[in-house]
């Protein structure tokens, strides 16, 4: 399939697929098998590992991403079973495509040198200050978003990756005028019709129902006439927030927490960092030779680092408070005199030779500088405490008085709330949580009107327990003839309105389509479009485009639309397409095929593959 999929390459819409992939590269990872290893593996493809770090990576990448995108809402629909495992599910197609893409375009023998990926990085605007590449304000983008220089380059490498592809396979772009022509003719063609409506609202009215028709029907449609069942529910929750207690926290106690927690109030100082980053033990002795010898450190770095974005600057890092480089980076640094070049280091596989440029003081603050800071984490502090040993006896409370709500709340001092009646359907505000509805849906639990166990309500670290029971419950019945009477009448009275209107409308049709004059009024002509008409009045457009247009005669058809009226369609007019407005939707009908194509191209390139899944990995992943 892939041989033959040139006339496919051929459209914008292969192209912006391989858009998709060099971001999919990106965010997925296209140097993922550069920092993991793979001999813990969650799938195999074709023999090429995907390790459980990079499933457990890419899993918790895109757990942040839905939740900066959902919120708390996320992490509700992640704690529902069949949310979870769909969503794990997704993570492990996501990583399998992208090595299956990769694959393929390893066959095409395409590579990136470290030089484009420099040239990428450096000409990259996001990078750039006045203009020019500003070495700093990258570094700082990077340690702000916790990517490490090597991986970053990976994710550029796969960027230029894509672009190679852009030249190389689908630059070659064609098309064949005929099948422009023809997509013009269809898709751009016009039709003008006018319309004529036959209300069958206005229609209802004028019917009328017997005792006995209504009877008639209601027993045959009982099972339509159902009361869904209906209940109220109690609610009590409780937060840290409702068990704080400002008072509890004495001037001591902010004293010694100040005295025990100094470090905590000192701003350690930042220091202007420089390393050369070289890859084996052979050439960092050469570079230390050479800096015992007299030789000037930035130029070493020019000459032998291998960190592209700093070797330009001298190997200068710019200003970093610790905790921002590996622990062992920062071990080095910290004891290192303003100035001096330390002695090789190995970090993740490289050797660096750290000089510390210039180093700023650390800031402490004082106790009375520091006292509200201390207040507030002494209360929460508290409050969490309380609020764990509060809910823990609520729980337990509910556990020995299964009826009664009231007594789990007097344990916390709160309120209990009571809901309007309402239905599983219609579920207030108040009870408006996954965690919440996943009980209330259960029968068992509704049935049995008990407290329920503690359901934890925790957003984040906005920590919340809830506790529910339903105190009145109807079960869900058949209604009985005077219950269902009104919505029995209507439904009647809209079957006789429909069969009115539909023999109206034929008439109308017969006469028009003889000749013959009607009392139907038309609307003012109307001009649709083939394309546009599908996304706006998709029924009317399909309709319309459908009916068979005789050279100087009206064509007539009835079709009947979302409200039920019947409309009477007349066309008048058909207009082809022309090539040269096709051109300006193009582009958007191949973007409309984007994900059929990638799915066809995946599809194949699945079929093709050897694809081994680590069943007890995945079972551990269960919800």
């Amino acid at each position: 399939m892939i041989e033959k999929m040139h006339d496919k390459t051929n459209s914008l819409g292969f192209k912006i697929i391989f858009g998709l992939v060099a971001v999919s590269f990106v965010l997925g990872g296209v140097g993922g098998t550069l920092i993991y290893s793979k001999d813990d593996y969650v799938a195999k493809v074709n023999g090429e590992s995907i390790s459980q770090q990079t499933f457990n990576y890419t899993k918790n990448r895109q757990q942040s991403i839905q939740s900066e995108r959902l919120g708390a809402e996320f992490w509700d629909l992640l704690d529902t079973t069949e949310f979870a495992a769909q969503f794990n599910q997704q993570v492990l197609t996501g990583l399998v495509d992208d090595e299956l893409l990769k694959q393929y375009i390893q066959t095409l023998n395409l590579g990136v040198s470290a030089e484009q990926i420099k040239l990428a990085i450096v000409n990259n605007p996001q990078f750039q200050q006045d203009g020019k590449f500003n070495n700093e304000f990258y570094q700082n983008v990077l340690r702000n978003n916790n990517i490490s220089p090597d991986y970053y380059a990976s994710m550029v490498a796969g960027d230029v990756l894509n672009a190679q592809i852009q030249e190389g396979i689908l630059g070659s772009q064609f098309s064949v005028p005929v099948q422009d022509q023809q997509s013009a003719k269809l898709l751009l063609q016009q039709r003008v019709i006018r319309t004529a409506t036959l209300s069958l609202a206005k229609e209802v009215e004028k019917q009328t129902a017997s005792t006995e028709e209504l009877q008639g029907y209601y027993d045959e449609h009982k099972a339509q006439f159902i009361t869904p069942e209906k209940m109220q529910v109690e609610i009590v929750t409780v937060t840290p927030e409702d068990v704080a207690d400002a008072s509890s926290i004495s001037d001591q106690d902010v004293e010694d927490y100040y005295q025990q927690n100094r470090d905590k109030f000192i701003t350690k100082g930042e220091r202007h960092l420089a390393h050369i980053q070289v890859a084996d033990k052979k050439t960092a002795d050469e570079v230390e030779q050479k800096l015992n010898a007299g030789e000037d450190f930035a130029k070493l770095a020019k000459t032998y680092s291998k960190d592209m974005i700093s070797a330009q600057k001298g190997g200068d890092l710019g200003w970093a408070k610790a905790g921002v480089f590996p622990v062992v980076f920062d071990q080095v640094a910290d004891v290192l005199e303003v100035g001096k070049p330390s002695k090789a280091v190995e970090i993740d596989g490289n050797f660096h030779i750290i000089k510390v440029l210039d180093r700023k003081a650390d800031v402490g603050m004082s106790l009375e500088q520091a006292k509200a800071q201390i207040k507030q984490t002494l209360l929460k502090n508290n409050s969490l405490a309380e609020y764990g040993k509060i809910s823990n006896e609520m729980a337990n409370k509910a556990f020995e008085s299964p009826d009664s709500l009231t007594d789990v709340a007097k344990v916390a001092g709160l309120k209990v709330k009571t809901t309007e009646e309402f239905s599983l359907d219609n579920i207030p505000s108040l009870l408006a949580n996954p965690k919440i509805q996943n009980v209330l849906v259960k029968d068992e639990f509704r049935r049995g009107r008990q407290v329920s166990e503690a359901i934890d309500l925790t957003d984040g670290d906005k920590a919340k327990t809830a506790f529910i029971r339903v105190i009145n419950n109807k079960p869900a019945h058949e209604q009985s003839f005077a219950e269902a009477k009104s919505m029995v009448e209507q439904q009647v009275k809209i079957a006789k309105a429909q069969k009115v209107l539909t023999e109206k409308a034929q008439a109308a049709l017969t006469a028009l389509n003889s000749g013959n004059s009607t009392d139907v009024t038309f609307s003012q002509p109307q001009t649709l479009v083939y394309i546009q008409g599908l996304s706006q009045q998709p029924q009317l457009t399909k309709t319309v485009f459908a009916m068979k247009k005789e050279a100087d005669k009206v064509g007539y058809q009835v079709i009947n639309d979302q409200q039920g009226n019947a409309v009477i369609v007349a066309l008048d007019k058909v207009e082809e397409g022309n090539k040269e407005s096709f051109k300006a939707v193009k582009a958007a009908l191949s973007q409309a095929d984007l994900l059929q194509l990638r799915e066809e191209m995946l599809s194949d390139l699945r079929n093709r593959a050897t694809i081994e899944y680590n069943e007890e990995f995945l079972r551990q992943q269960e919800p």
